[in-house]
């Protein structure tokens, strides 16, 4: 299964945009955040993601390379974003 799923989706989840369009259950769906605390768990993410070199394997894709997951954390961060609404 993670063969076939490496051959067909890693290029795509790593180098384009993630789609959006999954519903999440009403129970799981977070409370809204200010700017400034958004943006402050955004850096505290980066920050985490810039000191952490030891990843373990991808539930999916199995061992990416540092540059893979980076990738692949942009492309996640990248659908989250769409979410944002204006208020």
């Amino acid at each position: 299964m993670r063969l076939i799923m490496t051959l067909l989706f890693k290029k795509k989840f790593i180098h384009k945009s993630l789609p959006a369009g999954f519903k999440a259950p009403s129970g799981a769906v977070p409370k809204p955040t200010s700017t400034e605390d958004g943006l402050d768990l955004l850096r505290k993410a980066i920050a985490r993601q810039h000191e952490i070199s030891e990843r373990a394997p991808h539930v999916v894709f199995g061992k990416l390379s540092n540059e893979e997951w980076e990738q692949f954390n942009l492309r996640h961060a990248e659908m989250h974003m769409s979410f944002i609404v204006e208020e």
